[in-house]
């Protein structure tokens, strides 16, 4: 976390883009560290062994409304506020996270002897189906993030996260994974629609409240899935596999929309509801019974 907070300083001292390719190649690698050790290292280690699963969702939920509110605070802040001011922010906020985790006591856990190299903690192939239907909800997203520069879409989002979180500890608590993951992507097509063919206040909030319950219910159901299917002693690397997808599939639609659909801005959603549908289709015709099989054998 220190060396992530410091890297944030160098942008205000480069001046090549080879040298803003390397910053980022380090936070990426640093960035993976974080959130493998909080998430599913410490987050598992003071929590009492009945109640890990709830532990793991936390994380899970905490990371995407940060990520979202993260999002709409930068689009706000961003004609106000100089580049080094952003820069300051940042260090502040990563140094309010460090101080939190200074104050944590985590119980002491016996080093164990591990291989030279091991997938351990990084790729659970287990997991690895529902991982990849979830990362299309995840291409999803990013590409909207890239696509879309209005704070008040994703704080419509954000609202529709916690509408989806709400959803499923009252609501869909007990209705089938189908189901919610069915619910989940007409959400986010229905969002997409509106989007398409209407760009008025009022729709976009609309469509950024859907496509929020949708991420939400879709990706926690998937979630869900990828850390019931680790064998024991495999909740980390099936956590580490959650984000490592997750993560993947966000910068990959950011990188897809910067690069490949500038000059035709209005077939974006056209190609998100196309992720969208591949995703339902991929889990009704295979991941669904797949993951059932899988439990079945564990």
């Amino acid at each position: 976390m220190l060396l992530f907070i410091s890297s944030n300083l160098l942008y205000l001292y480069l001046s090549a883009v080879w040298q803003i390719v390397l910053v980022r190649f380090i936070q990426g690698g640093l960035f993976s560290v974080i959130t493998m050790t909080t998430g599913s290292t410490l987050a598992i280690d003071i929590t009492a062994s009945r109640r890990r699963t709830d532990a793991n969702i936390a994380f899970a939920w905490v990371g995407r409304l940060g990520m979202v509110a993260g999002v709409a605070l930068g689009i706000y802040i961003y004609p106000y506020w100089s580049f080094h001011h952003v820069v300051y922010a940042c260090v502040v906020l990563g140094t309010g996270a460090l101080l939190l985790i200074l104050a944590l006591r985590v119980p002491f856990r016996a080093p164990l002897r591990v291989s030279w190299f091991s997938l351990d903690r990084f790729l659970l192939p287990r997991a690895l189906w529902p991982g990849l239907n979830m990362m299309l909800v995840a291409i999803v997203l990013g590409i909207l993030i890239a696509h879309i520069c209005n704070e008040w879409f994703y704080i419509c989002m954000w609202v529709g996260l916690v509408v989806s979180l709400l959803l499923s500890c009252y609501v869909l608590f007990h209705v089938p994974s189908r189901s919610e993951v069915e619910l989940g992507q007409a959400a986010m097509i229905g969002g997409l629609l509106l989007l398409l063919f209407s760009n008025g206040l009022m729709t976009s909030s609309i469509s950024g409240v859907l496509l929020g319950i949708g991420i939400g219910i879709t990706v926690s159901r998937f979630f869900i899935k990828m850390i019931n299917l680790p064998m024991h002693c495999e909740r980390g690397t099936g956590n580490n596999t959650y984000q490592l997808l997750w993560e993947t599939g966000i910068i990959g639609g950011f990188l897809f929309e910067n690069m490949w659909t500038e000059m035709h801005p209005n077939a974006i959603y056209w190609i998100c509801i196309g992720f969208s549908v591949a995703g339902l289709l991929m889990y009704e015709l295979f991941t669904h019974s797949w993951y059932y099989r899988r439990m079945e054998e564990k």
